[in-house]
């Protein structure tokens, strides 16, 4: 009877320890799969920070940065609280050499201090970014060998770096807790060696490509999940592998524009790639076009396709076909990480279609719609300076949303009527600001119109004009005699003009309500 008791109480014992032991393994599974990775550091040198936040900018400030870039992808994924992402940033290492042959002396743990500051930042941020600067590592000088290691100090060899790099990857691999991100090599300035800055670039593409990919003969197919290369190398440098925005000749630090163009995708690419190792990013939504409209006609044979951001993409496809089917076409790009594509030149009075599908870490999304637009017989070029112009629609089209007449404005456009009033459709014979960064040579397709009556009042006015270029003197006015002032345009400051230019916009002083007519003459 005891024994019969003492075998139940010990069925009963290791029934509840079971129990025990597997809601333990419940809650700890549990608490890994919730482990959010959405907080991140980026070790950084001089363009690191510039590009984080203008810090130290050697040729100006960008209003899109790294930073600013964060608040977007919280804004357009609907991050909040605990879910959004955000970075800083750390000067690192101390030694002032971001080289990846330190990076391996660290992760070996032969510089200590770094080492012991890199543990400290592990325990305060899941997603940690290590960068390479050109100054460190650019401009490798040979391909060189195995040979080279006794030498590692002092030689810069593709061989070398190929070393490093896998053994830093190693390294993280042994970290799953943290989730790593390799920022390739900034490129060398354009004065510099041109086969050096090939071998950069093809260690770049390399990295990404190859490595990453688990195509790699020496380290094989087993590329940590733990680890993602960013490739800001390409993003940033021309078919030589020489820096694209490089402030001159002679220095590689980003422009705004370069500063700009790599932030975006930097801050994506990370937070897609981290929030997908915790297993919470989904593949991206379907594409939304927004221009040109769909059905558009009188397009200029040179232009640009836009679509809105993709929830989680991290690039985009990109076809355009004179085939509704898509079986053929005048455009496949699959390497796209802007939402927006220059393409051209296009056949006159021809329809096209097109689509974009988004892509991640985690999959594809399906096609957009296809949309159409047909090309005009006739394009047409404007001119505008870089910074604020005064600008008006030059030619009737079927599409006068802002972003499609001037798909580069950098701006909201600014009507006056006593204060200024942002829009984002304009009208024919208005006139209004348009800020652009650069100069820019705007290709138009359309159908010319040539006259065009407006409505005055008191005061200043910004008025448009029409398709001709006519003299000034030749607007009629209802009343007559309502025109106070000269025609003013404007390029960096105010001149007074006797001829219209088509697509610009003036300021005119008027003396009393009424209508000015500006026309071509019969």
């Amino acid at each position: 009877m005891n024994s019969r008791i003492d075998n139940i109480r010990y069925m009963c014992n290791g029934f509840f320890l079971f129990i025990l032991l597997a809601g333990i393994f419940l809650i700890s599974t549990s608490t890994y799969s919730q482990t959010k990775y959405r907080k991140a550091l980026l070790l950084n040198q001089s363009v690191g920070g510039q590009i984080f936040d203008n810090t130290n900018v050697n040729c100006g400030a960008s209003s899109v940065t790294a930073k600013t870039s964060v608040v977007a992808y919280n804004r357009a994924h609907g991050l909040s609280g605990s879910d959004s992402v955000s970075m800083n940033k750390q000067y690192y290492p101390s030694i002032g050499n971001n080289s990846y042959n330190t990076w391996h002396k660290i992760f070996d743990r032969q510089l200590t201090t770094d080492w012991n500051n890199l543990q400290s930042y592990r325990s305060n941020y899941s997603v940690i970014i290590i960068k390479a600067c050109f100054a460190y590592e650019g401009g490798h000088t040979s391909e060189g060998s195995e040979d080279d290691i006794p030498y590692r100090d002092s030689r810069r060899t593709t061989w070398l770096s190929k070393w490093h790099v896998r053994s830093i990857v190693d390294s993280m691999k042994k970290m799953p807790s943290t989730f790593w991100v390799i920022w390739t090599q900034i490129p060398i300035a354009q004065n510099e060696n041109t086969t050096a800055a090939q071998r950069d670039k093809r260690i770049a593409k390399w990295m990404k490509d190859t490595l990453a990919k688990g195509l790699d003969p020496v380290y094989g197919n087993n590329f940590p999940s733990n680890v993602y290369i960013f490739d800001a190398h390409s993003i940033m440098s021309d078919e030589n592998g020489k820096a694209l925005y490089g402030c001159s000749n002679l220095d590689a630090h980003p422009t705004p524009t370069g500063i700009a163009t790599v932030a975006v995708p930097f801050v994506n690419e990370v937070f897609n790639a981290a929030i997908a190792y915790e297993g919470g990013l989904p593949p991206p939504a379907k594409p939304q076009l927004r221009s040109p409209q769909k059905g558009s006609i009188g397009q200029p044979y040179n232009m640009t396709l836009k679509w809105h951001p993709s929830n989680y993409a991290s690039s985009y496809f990109l076809q355009v076909s004179t085939d509704s089917l898509f079986s053929s076409f005048f455009l496949n790009d699959t390497t796209l990480t802007d939402t927006q594509k220059s393409v051209g030149p296009l056949n006159i009075l021809t329809k096209y279609y097109w689509r974009v599908k988004a892509k991640n870490i985690t999959g594809y999304s399906e096609w957009s719609d296809r949309w159409d637009f047909t090309t005009s017989e006739q394009t047409n070029y404007y001119v505008y300076h870089p910074g604020w112009n005064i600008v008006s629609v030059p030619l009737s089209v079927n599409d006068y949303s802002v972003g499609s007449i001037f798909p580069a404005a950098v701006s909201d456009a600014y009507e006056y009527q006593g204060s200024y009033i942002p829009r984002d459709t304009l009208t024919k014979g208005r006139g209004y600001w348009i800020k652009f960064n650069e100069e820019l040579f705007l290709p138009l397709g359309g159908t010319p119109f040539h006259s065009e009556t407006l409505s005055v009042q008191v005061g200043w006015n910004l008025v448009g004009t029409i398709s001709d270029s006519i003299e000034t003197d030749s607007v009629i006015t209802i009343p007559s005699g309502i025109i106070g002032s000269p025609f003013y345009d404007y390029n960096g400051s105010y001149t007074s003009v006797s001829k219209f230019i088509p697509g610009h916009g003036y300021w005119v002083k008027i003396n009393e309500p009424g209508e000015i007519i500006i026309r071509r003459s019969p």
